[in-house]
């Protein structure tokens, strides 16, 4: 089951959630950032935990984002590997940038995935072999707090690479455009799920302005229209059903999860206490049917 809570206070980035965890809890200290990019993610979690971060492994397998990397920080183990289920090499595609075209990343975004044999390369983008790598094989015996993915479709394969340190990961930040086994596993796995604001390609119409709180609108790095909303009801013949017909038939693209270890509840509850009084909501009233 999904939970409306993250709609009802419009989070939108893991860096409200990840501050508001930081102030009550001063262990929260060592995270993983899976897909860093060219270090934007590393310099938002610094900023949002300050002084109760230790380290960050940054996992990115994508040269050209290395080479540009702007984080700098001592804090920062940056991995030039993609985050897999097993140790080895693996094909990676690199999709073609009309924004970038002038840019440091040399007509290339920042956006890659690993790709199988069964999927066709880009002919617009660029293919080169990336090593991969489970996670829990690098963070030595540092204890993992928070683990933000955005991967492209590879977050699940990730996952099995992280099973060993999952029970001691608080909570989790990940992509999710409905991969198959993903929202499984995480059910599975004890964590409890939220959904947070939704991409969707293209402008709003009717029935985005009837069905959801349309909360940005701007284009992506490949120059094509997007927008962004919360949606205003609960989806309630099924969450997996809903977002299913809304990918197929209204242009949604994805949403982010926000997975909390049932394990380390009593930490969340703390934090959502600081997140709400951040938003100047003081009484949890109808939020507390969220968490049901």
């Amino acid at each position: 089951m999904i939970s409306n809570l993250m709609q009802i206070l419009q989070i939108s980035s893991f860096k409200e959630v990840l501050q508001a965890y930081s102030v009550v809890d001063p262990e929260h200290s060592f995270f993983i950032d899976g897909g860093a990019g060219y270090g934007t993610t590393c310099i938002d979690m610094l900023a949002a935990a300050e002084e109760t971060c230790k380290g960050i492994y940054a996992f990115e397998p994508n040269p050209i984002n290395r080479d540009v990397f702007k984080a700098s920080d001592s804090r920062i183990i940056l991995l030039g590997k993609a985050l897999s289920s097993e140790n080895g090499y693996a094909s990676f595609s690199i999709s073609k940038s009309i924004s970038d075209e002038s840019s440091q990343l040399h007509g290339y975004s920042s956006v890659g995935k690993i790709v199988t044999s069964d999927e066709n390369i880009s002919a617009s983008g660029q293919f080169l072999t990336v090593e991969c790598c489970r996670a829990e094989d690098y963070v030595e015996s540092n204890p993992i707090s928070f683990i933000k993915l955005d991967l492209q479709g590879g977050e699940l394969d990730a996952l099995h690479g992280l099973q060993s340190i999952l029970p001691s990961v608080k909570w989790m930040w990940i992509e999710f455009s409905n991969q198959p086994g993903l929202y499984e596993f995480l059910a599975k796995n004890d964590f409890m799920l939220f959904d947070c604001e939704y991409l969707f390609a293209g402008t709003p119409n009717e029935f985005h302005y009837e069905k959801f709180h349309i909360s940005r609108q701007g284009k992506n790095t490949l120059g094509k229209s997007i927008f962004h909303g919360f949606r205003k009801e609960s989806w309630t013949d099924g969450y997996i059903k809903t977002l299913d017909f809304n990918q197929r038939r209204r242009r949604l693209v994805q949403t982010d999860l926000v997975a909390i270890n049932k394990r380390h509840f009593q930490i969340f509850f703390d934090a959502l206490k600081v997140l709400l009084e951040s938003k100047d909501i003081y009484s949890i009233g109808n939020l507390e049917i969220s968490l049901r």
